[in-house]
């Protein structure tokens, strides 16, 4: 490696210490517990995780490389793009954010394997309570009193696509606030409160207060008291596709088979989709007004869906949004203490 490469490597580490001692920390603590439960590390959730990595890379190559020959229209395409993808310029500015790539190569797997390993740890009983909470804060379970407004099939069949293009942001999202110049100032508060978010709501709450959500509840409970909302979810399937429904199946069968891949585990309390779609507004909210609002309203779909497509609580949301907001603000703390 050039020393021009080697000290753009070295000045990247450095930058990102937080980031990198606090992802080290997890993977240690995740290590030890499947070590303790005798259970191997699968590296074919790494493979499958690079491979939808690798598929956002090309999504953003191939949006940069035609948007910048739309605005520059060279005479010369093939030595422009060789100029603007082969450079050294280029090439020390891919370095600069690979250490951040590599830790989320491999941390998705790795929360795969916690999540899958929660009813090693707990029982999965506080969805009475949760239940309560609900009913207490509206008068009747969530999904109930949005009903009127939402219970349409071509409805819920939009929320559901809206939900499922959540997964967008664990990739596409996270090389924009890697790479993007625009996302400079929130880097490093984006990416700790991300990483912190995964141990604190998807794995640390999530064990502690263990619970399946509303979907989950009549096959891995035997409790009925959501049964009438997936009649209606079921039935609105045979008019519009409610992509959800295929995910819970998946996630059940998964969870039958006692299966630790990408993606597997079933959690309800807190919501990960909320608060990763909470975190997209706060790091975006002074980046541009536009996409502020977009994120905002995002955000607010995902936290409607996560009720109305059975998946969880809407205390599971709110408690969520909650956990984020006090992570971002410890965050700003850490940066300001430590600046790049």
């Amino acid at each position: 490696m050039g020393g021009g490469l080697k000290d753009t490597l070295l000045l990247s580490l450095r930058r990102d210490r937080a980031i990198l001692a606090l992802s080290a920390i997890m993977f240690a603590v995740v290590m030890a517990i499947m070590t303790a439960k005798g259970i191997a590390l699968n590296f074919a959730s790494l493979l499958g995780n690079g491979q939808v990595m690798a598929s956002s890379v090309l999504m953003v190559v191939v949006i940069d490389l035609l948007g910048s020959l739309a605005v520059a229209k060279p005479e010369w395409p093939i030595a422009f793009l060789r100029q603007r993808y082969f450079s050294p310029a280029t090439i020390r500015f891919v370095i600069s954010g690979l250490p951040v790539m590599v830790v989320l190569l491999a941390f998705l797997p790795f929360y795969s394997k916690m999540k899958s390993m929660i009813p090693l740890l707990n029982e999965y009983d506080w969805d009475p309570v949760f239940i309560m909470w609900d009913r207490w804060l509206l008068g009747q379970d969530a999904w109930r009193l949005m009903q009127p407004v939402l219970g349409y099939p071509i409805v819920t069949s939009a929320i559901s696509a809206c939900y499922q293009v959540w997964i967008l942001l664990l990739y596409f999202g996270c090389l924009l606030m890697c790479y993007h110049p625009a996302a400079a100032p929130v880097r490093q508060r984006f990416f700790l409160v991300y990483l912190a978010s995964w141990g604190v709501i998807g794995a640390g709450l999530a064990t502690v207060f263990a619970s399946v959500g509303p979907c989950f509840l009549e096959p891995l409970t035997g409790n009925a008291a959501f049964s009438d909302q997936m009649e209606y979810l079921r039935a609105a399937n045979q008019q519009f596709p409610i992509f959800s429904l295929k995910v819970q199946d998946l996630l059940l069968a998964w969870f039958s088979r006692d299966e630790r891949g990408l993606g597997s585990g079933i959690t309800a309390m807190p919501s990960m989709h909320v608060a990763i779609a909470f975190l997209y507004v706060l790091a975006c909210w002074n980046i541009s007004r536009r996409l502020r609002l977009a994120m905002l309203a995002f955000a607010l779909v995902i936290l409607i869906g996560s009720v109305h497509l059975a998946y969880h609580y809407l205390v599971d949301g709110l408690v969520s949004i909650a956990v984020v907001a006090v992570l971002w603000w410890l965050s700003g703390i850490i940066v300001r203490k430590r600046p790049a």
